[in-house]
């Protein structure tokens, strides 16, 4: 999470365009979160590769107890998997949203300075008239 915070406010004083700086970050993120994962996922495959070794050697009353465990930290694991998922679609819809809103804001600017234009080019028309 530092290298996301250090990309961001390294970038920050050089990217005027707001889009551009988010679009730039949620690249970054999407990148380290895949990292993390397959990270997390090569954790949980040794995990229960060694819980399948022990369980080998393990009498049987104990078993059930590793098996329990081992069921639990994939269920965890999935259950963050899932969490990350989400965040990551929500992460996306506001990006959407924020493209949206910054074209809709040019669009609002375009328009105003559009307007402005128009209107000194009436006043000075009816200054001249009155002249």
């Amino acid at each position: 999470m530092n290298s996301l915070l250090s990309f961001y406010f390294a970038h920050l004083e050089h990217i005027s365009d707001v889009s551009q700086l988010l679009s730039k970050f949620h690249i970054v993120v999407e990148q380290e979160l895949l990292q993390k994962r397959e990270e997390g996922q090569n954790l949980i495959h040794m995990t229960v590769n060694c819980g399948e070794k022990v369980l080998r050697n393990t009498r049987s009353d104990g078993r059930d107890i590793i098996n329990n465990q081992l069921k639990e930290v994939q269920n965890d694991w999935d259950r963050l998997v899932r969490k990350i998922s989400t965040a990551k679609v929500h992460l996306e819809t506001s990006l959407l949203q924020w493209a949206d809103y910054s074209s809709s804001y040019s669009q609002l600017q375009q328009w105003i300075t559009d307007r402005e234009a128009k209107l000194q080019q009436v006043c000075e028309q009816r200054v001249s008239n009155f002249q």
